[in-house]
């Protein structure tokens, strides 16, 4: 996509970021606004199909981070298979889970210290009796 903005906008690609101007800066955003008006083809977009206006647009910045967060909450509401997984935290593309993804769900066994081990089959014993 950024080398179909840079092609687009005329811009030398091997340019840094730091030495464009202002107008070729509000050119880029520009065209990151509305690609499809620039002449990028539909299928570079990030939103094609979109279900409640049915457009294809592409979506940056923190819009997209509140996009997917309605989509997966919509996919939870519907029941829907992906909505499922997300619910529970599995992977949803797929991916086997049998030895992976396995962070942040169980701490696993914690162990005694020796010394406690030994006080506590002591005590075992001492009941025992």
């Amino acid at each position: 996509m950024a080398q179909a903005i840079l092609r687009v906008s005329g811009i030398d690609e091997e340019m840094r970021a730091g030495n464009l101007s202002e107008k070729e800066v509000s050119k880029l955003e520009q065209i990151m606004g509305d690609p499809l008006k620039y002449g990028i083809p539909r299928w570079m977009v990030n939103r094609q199909k979109d279900l409640r206006t049915g457009e294809d647009r592409h979506i940056s910045s923190t819009d997209l981070a509140l996009v997917l967060k309605i989509d997966v909450d919509r996919m939870k509401k519907t029941r829907s298979w992906k909505g499922v997984r997300h619910h529970l935290n599995l992977k949803v593309r797929g991916q086997h889970t049998r030895t992976t993804g396995r962070s942040g769900l169980i701490i696993g066994v914690a162990r005694k210290k020796k010394g406690q081990q030994g006080a506590s089959s002591g005590a075992k014993e001492e009941e025992k009796k």
